[in-house]
């Protein structure tokens, strides 16, 4: 496994965001990391695990 950024997204005042992610393939793991330029870099966020929501694999 290895890590590498998809994404960079704006946040609101209180941290929310939201993203589309598109041609994920099953069984993939994504997690979350916050870097601010003032105060650094967060904890990863849980991992997630990719699954099909309609039983076929992709």
């Amino acid at each position: 496994m290895y890590l590498r950024m998809i994404a960079s997204v704006n946040i609101d005042e209180i941290g929310n965001f939201l993203y589309n992610l598109g041609n994920l393939r099953t069984v993939e793991h994504l997690s979350v990391i916050s870097i601010h330029l003032q105060y650094g870099r967060s904890e990863p966020a849980v991992n997630v695990i990719v699954q099909s929501i309609d039983g076929v694999s992709k």
